[in-house]
């Protein structure tokens, strides 16, 4: 949410504070959020990143004990 231009209610400016106060905390929780799903998305990354090398390690492994036995792997 973006804070509200010249928002005012007239007369009442404990309620303009109040809503201006609500939108900097939706603000808030909003970019948290973000950061929580930024971190996820970046740790996923990570994993699948070793995922695959220990997976391309344990093929490259395969394939070198194939050939010191004589096997073919395909």
């Amino acid at each position: 949410l973006s804070q509200p231009r010249a928002f005012s209610v007239a007369d009442q400016p404990d309620l303009s504070l109040a809503v201006a106060e609500f939108v900097g905390c939706m603000n808030y929780c909003t970019a948290e959020r973000q950061r929580g799903v930024d971190a996820l998305v970046t740790g996923l990354r990570e994993v699948a990143d070793m995922f695959e090398r220990m997976d391309a390690d344990a093929q490259a492994d395969v394939r070198a004990l194939g050939a010191v036995e004589g096997w073919t792997v395909e």
